[in-house]
């Protein structure tokens, strides 16, 4: 059997027509998507990814307040260096204030020679504790870091 090559023919890649037939106003045979079947992949698509973005949002968001948290201990870190520079050896209580202004914070060093009495550290003679708090304001909402070592300084001298 022959076929006349007519423009409007199909072959399929063996060379051999692809013969079309009509049924219920579609043809069968022909490849592709249709619209509903494009608009459900794509509703998968949006209820599987949105979950990730909105957990992809608020890991982002979680990371960047412990790392401006992080940031103040450092400060924290760098005024206790600093204020142990700045004070008398012998020096019992001592107070240091330092603005930030990068993160628009106010940082204060508090050396107090008064140990919470219910605390086991209590009945040791000469021991200090040293209190680094930094205060900021963070999307409208106040927050605060504290540091608090203890140093052991010879206690003071009864003068006689």
């Amino acid at each position: 059997m022959m076929h006349s090559k007519n423009h409007n023919d199909e072959f399929s890649c063996d060379g051999h027509p692809i013969e079309t037939k009509w049924k219920l106003g579609q043809a069968v045979g022909v490849s592709g998507f249709t619209l509903i079947e494009t608009v459900m992949a794509l509703a998968i698509t949006a209820l599987v990814l949105t979950p990730i973005f909105i957990m992809h949002g608020m890991i982002l968001q979680h990371s960047s307040r412990r790392s401006n948290a992080f940031d103040m201990i450092l400060h924290c870190k760098a005024l206790l260096c600093q204020a142990r520079q700045k004070q008398e050896p012998g020096a019992q209580e001592f107070t240091l204030d330092k603005p930030v202004a990068e993160f628009n914070a106010t940082c204060t060093y508090v050396l107090d020679k008064a140990v919470d009495q219910k605390s086991p550290f209590a009945s040791l003679p000469g021991l200090h504790r040293e209190s680094v708090t930094i205060e900021w304001t963070e999307k409208e909402e106040k927050r605060q870091e504290r540091l608090v070592t203890f140093i052991y300084k010879k206690p003071e001298q009864k003068k006689q």
